[in-house]
């Protein structure tokens, strides 16, 4: 049973120790199991795309590669923030197959992850039986009444907020909805990640379909154009919607989180002095460069809003949004 005393440090190294690697046999088998596992989910749910390249390379990503990732940046980078002390309660929104959860899990006293993805949550809950987590829950919940849902089971509120690969796939309403109702929720002095969320702002869809300017295009043109991506699960998950009518089409569209988010959500959820909250950089050694050299295009979108004066967080200008909010401590 893990035992974590709340407020105590936590050495990084204890942290990043959790890390699976070939090195170590009984890592090897856990990477080997989750993989089988995950093949065994595509297979039942998408039998024709169960060899797809894309497929394929994400049965490893989340068998193992994502949860890696977390505990040797995101964690650690969270972490510092809180001083390297352990937070208490932790929630995350979309679990999801559970790879942010079981790696958040190693740094906090309890960790709830919320999804509405069954299949993705019985998979998480393989997870974190097999990596042996006993601190985290998974808890099944839809879109509608969310957010109630989650108040009101943590009418105390929460030490920390992550919303991980998340915010791409939710409406605009929801987004909204959720950025403002969870950070009433965080208690003073916590703190609010949002990671891994394509920019609507940048000029390559790197997140969905791989095209240029994707992002940028209205749903209704998007509905028109989707099919000239080479993803082939895209463009079933799309087909799939559009076959039980147009809404149902824009909707999936949307779960694709092909349209990215930019700090306009934030600004409007949070309201016009959301930047203040931003804790983090992004050039923290943590996470400096884990998406990838997209230095072009930022520093193009750089250049704009510095020769029109716009006064913009740095954060909102790179490809993938990713920073810490802190929750002021009033006084």
């Amino acid at each position: 049973m893990r035992s974590v005393q709340i407020g105590s440090p936590i050495a990084p190294s204890s942290i990043r120790s959790f890390i699976l690697t070939e090195d170590r046999s009984e890592d090897a088998v856990i990477m080997r199991d989750l993989v089988a596992a995950r093949q065994a989910i595509h297979e039942r749910f998408a039998p024709e795309l169960a060899q797809d390249p894309v497929y394929v390379q994400s049965t490893i990503d989340i068998g193992y590669g994502r949860y890696n990732a977390c505990l040797a940046h995101f964690v650690p980078w969270l972490h510092r923030y809180y001083d390297h002390r352990t937070p208490q309660v932790l929630v995350e929104i979309g679990a999801g197959t559970g790879s942010s959860t079981a790696a958040f899990a190693r740094m906090c006293g309890e960790i709830t992850g919320y999804d509405f993805d069954e299949s993705a949550l019985e998979f998480a809950r393989t997870r974190i039986e097999r990596l042996g987590v006993e601190n985290a829950r998974l808890v099944s919940l839809g879109p509608e009444g969310a957010l109630a849902a989650i108040r009101r089971e943590h009418p105390n509120g929460v030490d920390g907020i992550i919303l991980y690969a998340v915010l791409e796939h939710m409406t605009v309403d929801e987004r909204i909805e959720m950025i403002s109702g969870l950070w009433s929720l965080l208690r003073q002095g916590g703190c609010f990640l949002v990671g891994e969320t394509p920019n609507r702002l940048s000029y390559l869809d790197h997140h969905t379909t791989g095209l240029p300017f994707f992002n940028m295009l209205n749903e209704d043109l998007a509905l028109r154009y989707y099919h000239r991506t080479t993803r082939k699960d895209v463009i079933r998950s799309i087909d799939a919607g559009l076959a039980q009518g147009k809404e149902s089409g824009r909707l999936a569209l949307i779960r694709t989180g092909y349209s990215g988010v930019s700090y306009h959500e934030f600004d409007l959820a949070l309201g016009e002095n959301y930047a203040s909250y931003v804790a983090s950089s992004p050039d923290d050694p943590e996470i400096a460069g884990v998406y990838g050299d997209h230095s072009a295009e930022v520093n193009a979108l750089k250049s704009y809003v510095a020769s029109k004066g716009l006064d913009l967080h740095p954060c909102f200008l790179e490809a993938y949004l990713l920073f810490i909010l802190r929750k002021p401590i009033e006084r």
